[in-house]
């Protein structure tokens, strides 16, 4: 059962977390080469990786890069995350890894933009968000800045022969410009504003007695991380601080002890539903099952998430650490 549970783990899915750590002391963005000339150099490439001394992680959520243009836009490079993958646009290719109970190898994304252009330039940042073995939430991010140079067009003489060694200089003063570039300081951009970055992680606090009735809010009264307090526990609902995007994914373990049917814990926002989990209790009494679903949604600020029972069923969900209902910021 633990690894069907794996496996189902965000099948329609996919940095702040338990008490959102990021740190880039444990997660690595390299890029590749230094020097970047539009129309000279073919490829970039994006390597982003946790620290080998990174433990506690339990099962990868998504690894993903995207870029920050001057403005403070965030747009995608590249994401993976469980049984999916998304890549910006087609010059941007990527291959990775996300570590599960079944596959143990560390975590990674590896990112490729070909024939880069200077409208590429921007401030690169990875994020990388995984349970640990408690199913807390933690993200860790790691940002370089990268500048794709215009090499000036040649001036030829229709006259004359080009003098080839004439253009090594020019090369060797761009090269001097871009590192002094380099080491600027980031700019800090609006998609840095801590009071962006919410999450939060909460259980059924009783393992038994959680009664399924139809068309109510499920109760995850246990909270175990709630950065900015955008998760309301009394109601069962998460308010959104900022617009952006945001990662939610539930998990529920239910037991049916009269009648068979379904029973579903659906994700709606603002009424409207959006990701489900769904399972079909048939007697006798002591059937348990379990579901996963996660989803990425773009919220306006003060849009409201929650999970609501579906049911034709009549038993439990089993409480504790079996159903638990986490949620988190991912960009403007």
């Amino acid at each position: 059962m633990k690894t069907i549970l794996t496996l189902c783990l965000f099948a329609s899915v996919v940095a702040s977390l338990t008490e959102a750590r990021s740190s880039v002391a444990t997660l690595t963005l390299k890029v590749t080469p230094r020097v970047i000339v539009e129309n000279v150099t073919d490829t970039i490439q994006l390597e982003c990786r946790p620290a080998a001394t990174l433990s506690g992680v339990s099962i990868g959520i998504l690894i993903h890069v995207e870029r920050i243009d001057e403005n403070g836009t965030a747009s995608l490079v590249a994401s993976h995350r469980i049984n999916s993958r998304e890549d910006g646009n087609d010059r941007t290719s990527s291959d990775g890894h996300l570590r599960s109970e079944e596959d143990n190898r560390a975590s990674y994304l590896s990112v490729t933009i070909t024939d880069p252009v200077v409208e590429d330039s921007g401030t690169y940042q990875c994020r990388f968000a995984y349970f640990d073995a408690d199913y807390v939430v933690y993200t860790l991010g790691s940002r370089v800045n990268v500048t794709v140079a215009e090499l000036p067009p040649a001036q030829f003489s229709p006259s004359t022969e080009c003098e080839c060694e004439s253009i090594w200089p020019e090369i060797e003063n761009l090269k001097a410009a871009l590192a002094v570039r380099k080491e600027q300081p980031v700019r800090t951009v609006q998609a840095q504003n801590e009071t962006c970055h919410t999450s939060f992680s909460a259980r059924l606090a009783a393992k038994h007695g959680n009664t399924l009735i139809g068309d109510r809010t499920v109760l995850f009264n246990k909270v175990t991380s709630n950065k900015g307090n955008a998760y309301d526990a009394s109601t069962g609902t998460f308010t959104a601080s900022c617009a952006g995007q945001y990662f939610f994914t539930v998990t529920l373990r239910s037991h049916q002890t009269l009648a068979s049917g379904h029973v579903e814990g659906v994700i709606v926002v603002d009424g409207v539903p959006q990701a489900r989990t769904t399972v079909y209790q048939e007697a006798p009494a002591k059937n348990y099952q379990s579901a996963t679903n996660g989803i990425v949604l773009t919220l306006d600020q003060g849009q409201q998430v929650k999970v609501v029972i579906k049911t034709t069923s009549a038993g439990e969900f089993i409480g504790e650490d079996y159903s638990v209902f986490s949620g988190f910021f991912l960009s403007l």
